[in-house]
């Protein structure tokens, strides 16, 4: 009894991956980029009748290319949990940030959601609103004498004010964030 060695073509090989590909849940957006990662392996793989157990060059190959697509299925579930949970990790950081005591109103404008912070920052000159405006965008000292053309020393002493008036209304920082 002889077994005749089946030999695929690489077009055969191609479409194997494609079918393969869709049979897993492969979009097709998904699909050239699944076919050039497994097509390497495919050009890899050596079919050897002696060590094939009786299985076809096929069913060998079908093996070879459906573990390196459940490999990459399981690469992109993990990239993105690894997303979900920075995402789910910056929201708990940030959490009360945009609610907090100000927020954004219809023209883009900051407002000062509670009084006793309005109240403390409403005889602040133009440009301590503007430094005020740039440590409610998460900017440091640093930044904010960069965004606003000053020297780190200036911008230091407007948010000194900023806290000391603060303070004076008897709002610590944590009230504040």
């Amino acid at each position: 009894m002889t077994n005749a060695v089946e030999q695929l073509t690489l077009n055969e090989k191609l479409n194997l991956i494609k079918t393969r590909a869709r049979l897993l849940g492969f979009r097709r957006h998904d699909l050239e980029d699944a076919v050039q990662e497994v097509m390497l392996d495919v050009l890899e793989f050596k079919y050897e009748l002696e060590k094939s157990n009786g299985a076809t060059e096929t069913t060998a190959l079908t093996t070879v290319i459906d573990r390196k697509l459940i490999s990459m299925q399981r690469v992109t579930r993990r990239y993105a949990g690894l997303i979900e949970r920075a995402t789910d990790q910056m929201a708990a950081n940030h959490q009360g940030y945009f609610d907090g005591p100000c927020s954004i109103d219809q023209t883009g404008e900051y407002r000062v959601a509670s009084a006793e912070i309005e109240s403390a920052l409403a005889d602040l000159d133009d440009e301590s609103k503007q430094v005020c405006r740039l440590l409610m965008d998460g900017l440091s000292t640093k930044g904010i004498a960069e965004a606003l053309d000053m020297s780190w020393h200036r911008a230091d002493r407007h948010v000194a004010l900023i806290r000391e008036r603060l303070e004076e209304a008897g709002i610590s920082h944590f009230d504040a964030e």
